[in-house]
């Protein structure tokens, strides 16, 4: 966590391995993204380099006792003094990375291992004071290190050596002496900043990681009550949430999170108590997304006064600063009674409305998200369709699936099992940014009915979030998709989707049956004709492309109101249209290039009207 850069004290189980071997994909920044901020920070060659020098030194003499002392000074060297010399939060993410592509974690999870079996400390050897002032250094350099990289606190996690700082915890709890408190404090500091990465939740858990942590919840630190607490907070499920924290410690902790955040966004180091103020942000956002049915969290945090504070964040030349920050001010805007304050905030609209702009992806796309749900944009839904309504216009609505990108595979092969069996399905399978709100709202206001794929990283995504507060507000009926077996819906997304009945295609060997059960649920919704419902059906749609007439083109550009706003698409023919839709399977990025340079298309609203109007030409 942001206790991270604390100076050290002398110098100024079966079923875990298999969630090991399961968890190989890399979190935090995507390769486009992270590329694109090593080539804005080219400073950081030369702390790489020397971390690597350090790092290949570890692993040369890893269980050389004489080398430990020259260990303590590459570390102090190469890697600990390095950190702390980095002056934004993206340069120290972009460090705590290079480690993971080295191969630091295990290296390091390897020597703590080795300096535990030489002793931690002890009053005895002399020698010894070497060795825990290098436990302290490697330690101190996870801590720092899992605090700006998620992705390295994933590989942490992976490589065991959370099991390790556990144990600690489990044998050094009690004592008093200042050995053991610092070992404590940097175990929990570890931990924590592990736990706020989501693929670590199964991984923790599996190791009882909720359990052993409980009783520091009545630590006689505050800063380890709050770090306890936060990291309940990001382990832990509705079942056991109020088991493992009652309300009043629950306030406690708001107040104290609340208390540092002003002041660590009004200091010079941006920090309060050792906390950074993007993990406390990251908090924030956290509280407001583990809400209770009433959405507490949300109020009383926008109560007590955060708004301000995330705004003033907002304005940090810092991109993962700035990215907390939008992100918090998004998850507290989906209470419509925080959305006025927010509004009302000097600079708030007007901070979010320059991040839409921002070159970073992920800055932008939450700046549109926020915009979105506070400025009330794609809430005026057509009506609904009433149950007398004629049959016919209702089943011209689509099937729509909605789901998070961690899980495409699965939606994409449940939207082309649909579609054979002869409904009309919307689906974003490009991963299209910014203003696809837009399209998903519109999406949803003529969806006969959501399928909602149910998983954790659905429930923690904002984006998520808005597409099924729009099924709410449309009063849009939604069918729960089983895709991550371990994860029961939390918060919002168990209001969302109720206790119906689930469709499980978590497992490949239920996915026959379960798409049958999902077609007969489905039922006419959605069908685009009258033909049967049989999810064996392998005709090809391309087929009957090719052999569209000129009038067959002619009534599905009307019928999707395309002549008028695609020009290029007038002469078009059924092959044509055939063989684009190949290509958007095949080839996206030339589909989509193909569409924008010679088919008139010229913005996001014309390209989304088309590829939802080619993906469902029957």
């Amino acid at each position: 966590m942001g206790c991270g850069t604390s100076q050290s004290l002398q110098y100024s189980q079966n079923k875990s391995k298999k969630r090991l071997q399961q968890s190989t994909r890399a979190t935090g920044t995507d390769s486009r993204r992270e590329a694109q901020l090593l080539a804005a920070h080219p400073e950081l060659k030369k702390a790489m380099v020397e971390t690597t020098k350090a790092v290949e030194y570890m692993r040369a003499h890893m269980s050389d006792e004489e080398h430990v002392e020259s260990i303590v000074d590459l570390l102090d060297k190469n890697i600990y003094s390095h950190y702390l010399e980095l002056e934004t939060r993206t340069q120290r993410m972009l460090l705590g990375n290079h480690l993971v592509k080295i191969g630091a974690a295990t290296v390091f999870t390897e020597y703590i291992r080795f300096l535990k079996q030489l002793g931690y400390f002890s009053k005895k050897l002399w020698r010894n004071d070497v060795v825990w002032i290098c436990t302290d250094f490697v330690r101190q350099s996870v801590v720092n290190c899992t605090d700006s990289s998620p992705k390295f606190g994933h590989e942490v996690v992976k490589a065991g050596l959370a099991e390790v700082v556990l144990d600690d915890l489990d044998n050094f709890a009690n004592k008093d002496d200042n050995y053991s408190k610092v070992l404590v404090a940097s175990a929990m500091h570890i931990i924590y900043n592990c736990s706020r990465v989501v693929e670590n939740y199964e991984l923790l858990n599996d190791l009882n990681a909720v359990p052993r942590l409980l009783p520091f919840l009545e630590h006689e630190d505050p800063q380890i009550q709050t770090i306890t607490a936060l990291t309940l907070a990001y382990i832990t499920d509705k079942k056991n949430k109020q088991l493992v924290m009652s309300e009043e410690t629950q306030k406690k902790v708001v107040s104290y999170i609340l208390r540092r955040f002003r002041e660590a966004v009004n200091v010079p180091n941006w920090r309060s108590d050792g906390f950074s103020a993007l993990e406390l942000a990251s908090g924030i956002a956290q509280l407001a997304t583990n809400d209770t049915k009433e959405d507490a969290n949300k109020l009383v945090l926008v109560q007590e006064g955060v708004v301000p504070p995330l705004v003033k964040l907002m304005d940090h030349s810092d991109e993962e600063e700035q990215l907390q920050a939008v992100g918090a001010i998004w998850q507290l805007s989906f209470h419509e009674d925080n959305r006025k304050k927010i509004l009302e905030e000097p600079g708030a609209v007007e901070k979010l409305t320059k991040l839409k702009d921002s070159p970073y992806e992920e800055i932008s796309d939450s700046a549109t998200g926020a915009l979105y749900v506070l400025t009330g944009r794609g809430k005026d839904h057509p009506q609904r369709d009433s149950e007398e309504e004629d049959d016919t216009r209702r089943r011209q609505r689509h099937v729509m699936i909605s789901y998070n990108w961690d899980h495409q595979k699965i939606a994409v092969k449940i939207s082309k099992q649909l579609r054979r069996a002869g409904y009309r399905v919307w689906i974003d399978e490009t991963n299209m940014r910014g203003s696809i709100l837009e399209a998903m709202g519109e999406a949803v206001s003529n969806a006969a009915v959501v399928l909602v794929c149910v998983s954790r990283q659905y429930f923690l995504s904002k984006s998520c979030r808005a597409e099924g507060n729009a099924c709410h507000v449309t009063n849009t009926p939604v069918i729960p998709i089983k895709v991550e077996k371990t994860y029961n819906p939390d918060g919002w997304l168990a209001v969302l989707v109720g206790a119906g009945l689930y469709f499980d295609f978590s497992e490949p060997k239920g996915a026959n049956a379960a798409m049958k059960g999902l077609v007969k649920e489905i039922g006419s919704r959605g069908k685009a004709d009258a033909r049967d419902d049989d999810d064996d059906d392998d005709e090809d749609p391309e087929t009957d492309l090719r052999n569209w007439t000129t009038a067959d083109v002619d009534k599905w550009m009307t019928e999707f109101n395309l002549k008028k706003d695609i020009s290029g698409i007038a002469d078009i023919t059924g092959a044509q249209l055939a063989f684009l839709r190949s290509l958007k399977e095949q080839a996206p990025e030339f589909f989509y290039q193909y569409l924008l340079n010679h088919m008139g298309i010229t913005g996001l609203e014309q390209l989304t009207k088309f590829t939802h109007a080619l993906d469902n030409a029957r």
